[in-house]
């Protein structure tokens, strides 16, 4: 049974992970963070690898599997949020119940408390956040939590819990995605990755809108793909899209135009291998664009868009420098614009140095980018197999991808793995195919990538501790 993963995969990510944490034990035990948080970090690291083993191997082709996932995910994002306020409760509990560090997170709670009673006394929701947030793209997650407020009280726990579900219920958009786009095995390996992903479960834990952004986005992804698969239906599924993508709008602006522009290269691609439906998808791509066009202009949100275009030549030093000051590192000590450009989607690398005590809410998920940076080698390997073998029922997937990790970087923030958590679902369509590639130094390749990883997530640590004169 050929399953594409084992122990010899296994206990090279192992050695690679362990060896890291040892090697910063060593050359800087003064800055050693915190046990607990150590031992937690390592038996995830643990848990995901010989989970990812046993998954592989017994869900391959065991019947019931959209049920299976649906409630094991449910069940380990329950998990996650447990260990997410335990580790509150011990460092960190005058936040309960939300998470370290939770400053977005209160902001969200007192929002969504003002749309709740704004909905009680009949107000205008609108013009209530407008006194609140600077910008509408901040209103969608604020009116989601209102909402369920009003109808249900304003229990953060509750939030956490649907966090869990909607974690759950994309795993499953994330296997039908995958069944459009390739073998049966491999869209359930990918998603028991994004079941089992750490930075994944570990975002559904907190009391942010990111879980709810990539259920949004990769519903929308489902349905575009749904139009090229059965354009018959086109106009059932150009509705239901646009359900998925104008609510974008009110959480981050740039996300529809990015969306649209990989569902029409996606279309364009498609157009050659499916001629005799050509004609009802380009009718669906037209629908969709009109259909966009015009609740963008009823709800005046153009101007808003045309507005986000005026200030893109200042977006990159602005977030650049702000997100610099937030990991404590000076842009201009740093000049760091080009490492962002060139590690966009290999970064963030681990912090594991405490030197600060502001360094705790930065180092306690190292465990995320540890796994991130050592499987992202099956992202390439995917990404090259697929260009390689012209998949052209890649090129949504593709194009979504990397021209989201385009403008982190080009914004500056591709360094924080809250930013980049939403290309992450569809950077793991292509391990499946990185893991499927058949070459007799595959092994030998990961091996020297993991060696430069290493040495990259070393130079990063010191590099932190040589800008403020500790090395």
């Amino acid at each position: 049974m050929n399953v594409n993963w084992g122990n010899k995969y296994n206990s090279r990510a192992l050695i690679f992970s362990v060896l890291i944490i040892i090697i910063h034990l060593l050359l800087f035990p003064n800055y050693i963070m915190e046990i607990p948080v150590l031992v937690m970090g390592v038996t995830i690291i643990f848990w995901f690898y010989f989970s990812l083993t046993s998954y592989f191997r017994k869900w391959e082709s065991s019947a019931g599997f959209r049920q299976k996932l649906f409630l094991h995910s449910l069940i380990y994002r329950i998990i996650a949020i447990i260990g997410v306020y335990c580790l509150t409760y011990f460092y960190d509990p005058y936040n309960l119940p939300m998470e370290i560090g939770a400053a977005d997170g209160w902001n969200y709670h007192y929002s969504g408390e003002l749309v709740s009673k704004t909905l009680k006394e009949g107000r205008n929701v609108f013009t209530a956040l407008s006194g609140y947030w600077k910008n509408e793209t901040d209103y969608g997650f604020s009116i989601y939590l209102g909402v369920v407020y009003y109808y249900l009280g304003p229990s953060i726990i509750l939030i956490k819990l649907l966090n869990a579900v909607f974690g759950s219920i994309t795993a499953i958009r994330v296997y039908q995605i995958a069944t459009l786009i390739y073998s049966e095995k491999k869209a359930r390996q990918a998603a028991i990755l994004f079941m089992l992903f750490p930075p994944l479960l570990w975002f559904s834990a907190m009391y942010l809108k990111e879980t709810i952004l990539i259920f949004l986005i990769v519903n929308s992804s489902y349905y575009i793909l749904k139009i090229t698969h059965q354009p018959e239906k086109g106009i059932k599924f150009v509705g239901l899209l646009l359900v998925s993508l104008i609510p974008l709008y009110y959480f981050r602006l740039f996300l529809i135009p990015l969306i649209i522009i990989a569902a029409a290269i996606h279309f364009f691609f498609y157009f050659s291998v499916a001629k005799k439906n050509k004609f009802l998808i380009r009718f669906s791509f037209i629908l969709i664009s009109i259909g966009i066009f015009f609740v963008l202009r009823k709800f005046n949100m153009l101007e808003k868009i045309y507005e986000l275009s005026n200030q893109g030549s200042t977006a990159f030093s602005n977030e650049l420098t702000n997100s610099a000051i937030q990991r404590g590192v000076s842009y201009k000590q740093a000049l760091i614009a080009p490492f962002i450009l060139l590690g966009s989607i290999i970064t963030p690398f681990p912090s594991l140095i405490n030197f600060d005590e502001n360094q705790f809410g930065i180092y306690m998920h190292y465990q995320n980018e540890i796994v991130r940076n050592a499987m992202y080698f099956f992202v390439f390997t995917g990404m090259y197999c697929a260009l390689k073998n012209r998949a052209r029922n890649m090129a949504y997937i593709f194009s979504f991808a990397v021209g989201y990790i385009m403008i982190l970087a080009l914004s500056g923030v591709s360094f924080q793995d809250r930013f980049q958590l939403l290309a992450l679902p569809f950077l793991i369509f292509f391990i499946p195919i990185g893991l499927d590639w058949q070459h007799k130094k595959k092994l030998k390749f990961w091996e020297i990538y993991l060696f430069v990883i290493t040495i990259a997530i070393l130079s990063w640590n010191i590099f932190k501790l040589s800008i403020r004169g500790l090395v």
